[in-house]
């Protein structure tokens, strides 16, 4: 929440409506901006509509879209539109949801607001069969709009996307499966298992997936899988002592102090000691 937009629309939502979560501000900033406009046009097909203006923008890799493309989109989504009162993409602009930009263009008023809808239209994607998950996985500025999926997704669905996605970047699924609402416990679980069964092979990773586990707070029902990591010789049994050193008993963390200094646990699992 440390966005200057994200905090604005906090401020203006929260404890007005009832927001429990970042999902819940972005469906109060998209519903008050549709609102605005004052159209006929449903909101449902209207959303819709801006999930695939969304999903195009993030496909070609610009923010920026084109006037023209963006009304003739309207136009072919939209049974209910009404060009009687003027151009609905000069309206979008009006209720502040796009920004006028040079050249004929608009953007979405933050790119939040992009990756928020374009997850939307993954989502729907996903549960259709149409979603080319590989060519999303294999460019980075995809991964804000996986991290939102989870808010769209039901739960034996998203644990299908989350272990898709562990067998190329297993902090990508460790963000993922911490962020989720639904499942939360089973789906770190999930993570932790894949990574002990295929545990990484380089340092470089192996430091990239230790530093995600250090900024998730792990629930008490991922201990057993943490402990199974801890107690098996590997890159990734530090990161996991230390996240397991919340839960431990004095007489575990005893074990550990132990076991460092006779050597039998190198530098990294000094970790679990400062934790605990």
């Amino acid at each position: 929440m440390s966005v200057p937009f994200i905090l604005g629309i906090a401020r203006t939502f929260l404890g007005k409506r009832a927001v429990k979560s970042r999902k819940d501000l972005f469906e109060a900033f998209l519903s008050v901006s549709i609102e605005r406009i004052h159209t006929t046009v449903d909101p449902k097909a209207l959303v819709t509509a801006l999930q695939h203006l969304a999903w195009a923008a993030m496909n070609v890799g610009r923010d920026t879209m084109s006037t023209e493309g963006i009304e003739r989109t309207l136009v072919r989504l939209l049974p209910d539109y009404e060009p009687a009162k003027g151009r609905l993409v000069d309206r979008l602009v009006a209720s502040g949801l796009l920004v006028s930009e040079l050249e004929g263009r608009v953007r979405f008023i933050h790119r939040s607001i992009l990756e928020y809808l374009s997850a939307q239209e993954l989502s729907d994607r996903f549960l259709s069969g149409t979603l080319n998950l590989d060519s999303v996985l294999a460019d980075r500025r995809w991964d804000n709009v996986l991290a939102w999926s989870v808010y769209f997704l039901p739960e034996r669905r998203l644990s299908k996307l989350i272990h898709q996605i562990a067998t190329w970047d297993r902090v990508l699924a460790l963000r993922m499966a911490d962020s989720a609402e639904v499942g939360r416990n089973s789906l770190l679980n999930a993570v932790l298992l894949y990574s002990h069964r295929k545990p990484p092979s380089l340092d470089a990773a192996a430091f990239r997936i230790g530093y995600a586990m250090s900024e998730i707070a792990f629930p008490a029902a991922t201990q057993d899988r943490l402990r199974t990591i801890a107690n098996h010789p590997g890159l990734l049994q530090g990161p996991a002592a230390a996240a397991l050193a919340p839960h431990m008993t004095e007489q575990e963390i005893q074990e550990w102090i132990d076991r460092i200094c006779t050597g039998s646990l190198g530098f990294n699992e000094c970790q679990a000691v400062d934790q605990a």
